[in-house]
């Protein structure tokens, strides 16, 4: 259940930003990143987001 709030949260995100830069030339790239990791008797979920900003 917590992927699918950091990726909703991604896009809502990454819409709210492209709304603001529209028309300015400003190019946006989300970002997901998603990594799992397991030992013996640990595991590690580590969800990530962001965005990438650049003008074009």
């Amino acid at each position: 259940m917590k992927i699918f709030q950091y990726i909703l949260l991604a896009v809502i995100i990454s819409a709210s930003i492209y709304a603001q830069g529209a028309g300015k030339n400003f190019t946006i790239t989300p970002l997901l990143n998603y990594e799992y990791l397991s030992f013996q008797e640990q595991k590690i979920h580590s969800p990530g987001e962001g965005n990438i900003v650049y003008k074009g």
